[in-house]
């Protein structure tokens, strides 16, 4: 590559360079100034671990994205960097990584207080493994800010009187161990409406300082180890639409303050092992339309006062061990579209008030070990339900007589059934059957020829059944498009696509294609057989 020629960079939106150990590299300034036609150079990204300076990349006016990466020898990101006039206004991207002996990186030409800021409108700084930086004489604003492990550089001073465009937007901290004065600087990020920590350890409860963000309306909490209580000013952050906490085991406890953050759209908490109850004034935050609670098995019950969270579109319960009851306010959900319940072995028995979501589309009972249904769960109001999905659940091995009102069902998996019955021929909505895990299920009724919508039938380990429909029901189910059994196309009349007969015949394309959609559907049938959570 000859940077000296001057045809070279004249279409050139996107230029890196990579260099090994063992090479040593240098810039010639002047080559790389004019030869890559600065203002059609948009993107540059360089790794090279020998280069000890760089030339005036920052004079290129249409340069967007910057990003270096394991350059061990390069001390100073300085005025020789910006050139002698001018900023970099298009900047939008720096993304520093690995860049052990950088210790100075100018926002102003002199690195004092008193000049043009050069980096007026970033939009993403990338800071990574970068212990010794400082940024001169004050942090960059940047609208998005991720942080992780040997980079102490959050704004320590604030930002000065530096003139930006841009306002801070989004922090993400990873696998950072920062003391309580490190935290404090967040006091500078005032306007932060998204913040996201991770793996962020030896915290009993959260910084002080993130009660300043008064314009927060994300929170996400993910691998905090040490996390054992929220505090009580968490309530003052009323903006908040977002609260995330995933993997806190030692969280016990939160706020009743929590009653406050009446725009809480979403509320997720996962790996909260020692969370037993939820406060009362959960059923304040009538704006909530998610709410997902997984992996919580000290968790018994859900307050009473859920029944006032009349705008929840979506609940999933997954893996609360000892989750034992539901509130019988649960039918008062009148928005309540999905019902998930995955994995809840304590769980006995559904609120006789659930036939009154008149809103519900889907509904999931599956790993329920102890769960029983009264035969008139499916009353005549579940009028939009059309997805049902029944596995796991030794205690519901029929299809209860009340099952006959949902007309509008669309969508049928059960596992573990002994059976299906014959009024099932009056779903005429019904587009999707699968038939899982139902070893002693022997014969599909002879109304599933009725089902004139039905356009896939799926059915898996039944041996029985699958024996039966390639035999004498098979013109039972000879009108339905898509048949697979145990993973293999089936056509009424014809041996299995794909299978030894099919082989036989020798390994035409079609052939080859039939063998990857049964592939496929075993990869679907081995992730029924996991968590879809």
């Amino acid at each position: 590559m000859d940077l000296t020629d001057p045809n070279f960079g004249s279409k050139l939106q996107s230029f890196s360079i990579t260099s090994t150990r063992h090479t040593h590299t240098t810039f010639q300034s002047h080559h790389l100034q004019f030869q890559l036609k600065p203002k059609l150079c948009h993107q540059l990204n360089t790794a090279l671990e020998t280069c000890d300076s760089l030339p005036a990349f920052g004079q290129l006016p249409n340069l967007r994205h910057f990003s270096m990466k394991d350059m061990t020898n390069i001390r100073k990101i300085g005025k020789e960097f910006f050139g002698e006039e001018g900023n970099c206004k298009k900047l939008r991207v720096i993304s520093l990584e690995r860049m052990a002996n950088l210790g100075e990186l100018w926002t102003t030409r002199s690195g004092k207080d008193d000049e043009e800021f050069l980096i007026p409108n970033l939009h993403y700084l990338k800071v990574v493994k970068c212990p010794k930086l400082s940024f001169l004489p004050y942090t960059p604003r940047s609208i998005n800010w991720t942080v992780v492990p040997g980079v102490a550089r959050s704004p320590e001073r604030g930002f000065g009187s530096l003139a930006s465009s841009t306002l801070p937007f989004c922090v993400t901290i990873k696998n950072c161990h920062f003391s309580h004065d490190r935290w404090g600087r967040l006091q500078h990020l005032a306007t932060l409406e998204i913040f996201q920590g991770r793996g962020c350890s030896g915290l009993r409860t959260l910084p002080d300082a993130i009660q300043c963000l008064l314009s927060l309306r994300e929170l996400y909490l993910e691998s905090w180890e040490d996390l054992e209580i929220l505090p009580e000013w968490l309530g003052q952050l009323v903006f908040m639409k977002k609260l995330v906490i995933r993997d806190s085991p030692k969280l016990t406890l939160l706020p009743e303050s929590m009653e406050n953050l009446t725009a809480l759209r979403k509320l997720e908490l996962e790996g909260c092992e020692g969370l037993e109850i939820l406060p009362e004034g959960l059923g304040q935050l009538t704006s909530m339309t998610k709410l997902v609670i997984k992996d919580c098995p000290k968790m018994t019950l859900l307050p009473e006062s859920m029944e006032n969270l009349t705008a929840l579109i979506e609940l999933q319960l997954v893996r609360c061990k000892g989750l034992e009851t539901l509130p019988e306010g649960l039918g008062l959900l009148i928005s309540l579209e999905n019902l998930y319940i995955y994995d809840c072995p304590k769980l006995k028995s559904l609120p006789k008030s659930i036939q009154n979501l008149t809103a519900l589309r889907q509904l999931w009972l599956e790993g329920c070990e102890g769960l029983e249904i009264s035969p008139e769960l499916f009353g005549h109001q579940l009028t939009s339900l059309k997805v049902v999905r029944i596995r796991g659940c030794p205690n519901l091995t029929y299809l209860p007589e009340s099952t006959k009102n949902l007309t509008a069902l669309e969508v049928l998996w059960l596992g573990g059934f002994n059976s299906l019955p014959e009024w099932i021929g009056q779903f005429i909505c019904l587009k999707d059957i699968r038939i899982l895990d139902s070893p002693d299920m022997t014969f599909l009724p002879e109304s599933i020829r009725n089902l004139t919508s039905l356009k896939e039938l799926h059915i898996w380990n039944c041996p029985r059944l699958i024996e039966r429909c390639q035999g004498e029901d098979a013109s039972n189910i000879s009108n339905i498009p898509r048949i697979v059994l145990h993973g293999e196309i089936f056509i009424p009349g014809q041996a299995f696509q794909g299978s030894k007969n099919t082989a036989e015949c020798g390994h035409s394309s079609q052939d080859r294609e039939h063998k990857q959609e049964r592939q496929d559907e075993e990869k679907l049938y081995m992730h029924v057989y996991s968590s879809d959570f």
